[in-house]
């Protein structure tokens, strides 16, 4: 039987626990994008003025590309706030 020291153990753990997390914060983008889509909100309404989140950042967003802590509250939010006026 192989034994595996309490590190490896750990560091497999953490792998596993960081690819989990990437698949999640990977979908986000996705989520956002179904759920604009689906109340019928354009990119320019969801983003306002633009002052917390531009058209162009939302749509790298919507396509894969990972958001900042403070953009990805401006977006739960943003959805939060659409679900009440929808």
């Amino acid at each position: 039987m192989e034994k595996i020291s309490i590190q490896n153990k750990l560091a497999r753990q953490h792998d596993i626990f960081v690819s989990n997390s990437l698949i999640c914060i990977s979908d986000f983008g996705i989520k956002v994008r179904e759920l604009g889509e689906s109340k019928g909100i354009v990119r320019e309404e969801f983003c306002g003025d633009e002052t917390e989140l531009s058209v162009r950042q939302l749509a790298r967003i919507e396509t894969g590309s990972l958001p900042t802590l403070s953009k990805a509250q401006f977006i739960a939010k943003r959805q939060k706030a659409n679900r009440r006026i929808v």
